[in-house]
């Protein structure tokens, strides 16, 4: 007499045989596929990265992300936590020095660990040349009706350290005139955008002139490109200032600097 096999057990064994997942050969296959697609540098001396999802792994992503750094960069070094656009992701690094190459890296995490895409190497940070919307003279700079226009002293201005308050400034000088220029970081090709805080930030620069009193000049953008040997061609076009609450004028400029 053949004894049957219990129902309840054969039941049991079904469920825990449809509950279960054949386990993969790699632990890396439980982990995010990561690609980087591009690193491009922008003309304010940012580079904007992108990369991609290929894959989420045997789990939901908990995290995504990129860094940076001149070797090998792990995921904490200049870190930056993105979102997902699609299967897409990007971020954007600033105050990288034009001296150096940079290697980029997208990671992501999932409840199993996290894993690392492949490396995108950049040897050339540099800013692509920009194109300022005006054509002025070299050494040459005009505030508007009131205070005229006139020409530099000397052919190169010097971007200089202060200690005292951790920035760059230029004074660029005429018979009559003297022109401020202040930033955080050393002159670089690009463009900055005109702020009147006393402490620029990033791509940021605060320019003024004198005729008796300081007027600085509260918007605009300065256009900055390399001549070659550390000199740098500088120019503001039609940035606004305020004569009176109803006069507004406008400044403009052009001029050799270096660093």
């Amino acid at each position: 007499m053949k004894k049957k096999f219990p129902l309840l057990a054969l039941t049991v064994i079904l469920l825990m045989a449809s509950a279960c997942k054949k386990a993969k050969k790699n632990y890396d296959d439980y982990l995010p596929k990561v690609k980087i697609e591009s690193a491009v540098v922008q003309t304010d001396g940012s580079v904007l990265v992108t990369g991609r999802i290929e894959s989420e792994g045997s789990a939901r992503l908990e995290r995504i992300g990129l860094c940076c750094s001149t070797g090998d960069p792990k995921m904490t070094d200049r870190q930056i936590v993105c979102d997902l656009a699609g299967d897409y992701f990007s971020g954007i690094f600033m105050y990288l020095s034009i001296d150096s190459s940079y290697n980029f890296r997208g990671w992501a995490t999932n409840k199993y660990g996290y894993s690392y895409s492949d490396l995108l190497t950049l040897t050339d940070v540099t800013p692509p040349p920009v194109t300022a919307p005006c054509t002025l003279t070299m050494n040459t700079y005009n505030t508007g009706a009131t205070f005229g226009s006139g020409t530099y002293s000397g052919t190169t201005h010097r971007f200089n350290y202060s200690t005292t308050y951790d920035y760059y400034y230029l004074q660029a000088n005429s018979s009559t005139q003297t022109v401020e220029l202040i930033l955080s970081d050393p002159v670089t090709q690009g463009t900055y955008s005109i702020t009147n805080a006393s402490t620029p930030g990033y791509r940021e620069m605060n320019v003024s002139f004198s005729s008796g009193s300081y007027t600085q000049l509260g918007s605009g953008t300065v256009y900055v490109n390399s001549l070659g040997g550390g000199q740098y061609d500088l120019t503001i076009c039609d940035a606004p200032w305020m004569l009176t609450s109803s006069t507004t004028l406008h400044f403009k400029t052009r001029m050799t600097v270096t660093n």
